[in-house]
């Protein structure tokens, strides 16, 4: 073979490794690469230590901000024409008000909204919970909750009522301490419990821990069994107008645990 064809064969060969080299550095993440390491070590170590983790864990971004509390307001009138079916004579000057007619009220405080409401067909929806898990979507949506800001969480049987509970969510994530409860006995009668807080994005954005580094630096106790491992957001401490990214730790005998997800620390 003639050397100087030779030569431009191996040149177009070493040029053509180089770009193919190039590509899988632009290509490949090192945090990914990371992330998988840690989590093969993660596992391993935790079986080490008899800690049997039965959940899928969210892969969550490592940029998260904190979101803030804001207040969330109800027009007293409209919530006078769901809950009486008319608007009621009065003044609503004030923030918090409780008013009552017969087994129906109506009380806001700073804290919550309290509804005791006689459904016309309540009876009918106490015998079929899932028609009244599809009506309650309706109501919630009468007091100003899109079917995008609510997850619904379990349905249970409680007192000799039917309940539901909801969570408050941020984008795809839910905010662990604000949630709706309902609840409709066998007369009908629906009480329902709704926060006086919305929520909304923070300021800044910084790095978390992963679901994985959190458990590994818990110091769970051999034995444990986790059953569910969930991304979201709660106060650290009552009142703070911020909600701080957590993990929330579920055990198989029902123990709910929640890590700073900045910090790792144990709420």
């Amino acid at each position: 073979m003639d050397w100087s064809r030779a030569k431009t064969i191996l040149i177009i060969v070493l040029l053509l490794l180089n770009v193919f080299l190039l590509v899988m550095i632009m290509f490949t993440n090192p945090a990914t690469m990371f992330s998988d390491s840690y989590r093969k070590y993660a596992i391993d170590y935790l079986k080490s230590k008899d800690i049997e983790v039965n959940a899928d864990i969210p892969v969550i971004s490592k940029q998260v901000g904190r979101i803030i509390y804001i207040s969330r307001e109800y027009d007293p009138q409209k919530l006078c024409k769901l809950v009486f079916g008319g608007i009621v004579p009065a003044s609503f000057n004030q923030k918090e008000f409780y008013i009552e007619n017969g087994e129906e009220s109506i009380g806001l405080s700073e804290d919550v909204l309290l509804i005791k409401d006689k459904l016309n067909d309540g009876r009918d929806l106490y015998s079929d919970p899932d028609k009244f898990g599809k009506r309650l979507m309706d109501y919630l949506k009468e007091l100003g909750f899109s079917k995008n800001s609510i997850i619904m969480g379990d349905m249970e049987e409680k007192d000799g009522s039917i309940q539901i509970t909801f969570n408050l969510k941020y984008k795809n994530s839910v905010v662990f301490d604000q949630t709706i409860t309902a609840r409709l006995n066998s007369e009908g009668l629906l009480t329902l419990w709704a926060p006086t807080k919305d929520v909304s994005k923070g300021n800044g954005a910084s790095e978390i821990l992963s679901a994985y580094q959190v458990l590994v630096t818990a110091g769970l106790p051999s034995g444990t069994r986790i059953e569910h491992v969930d991304f979201g957001y709660k106060q650290i401490s009552e009142g703070d107008i911020y909600g701080n990214p957590v993990w929330r730790v579920i055990l198989n005998d029902g123990t709910v645990m929640y890590y700073n997800a900045y910090t790792g620390v144990k709420l």
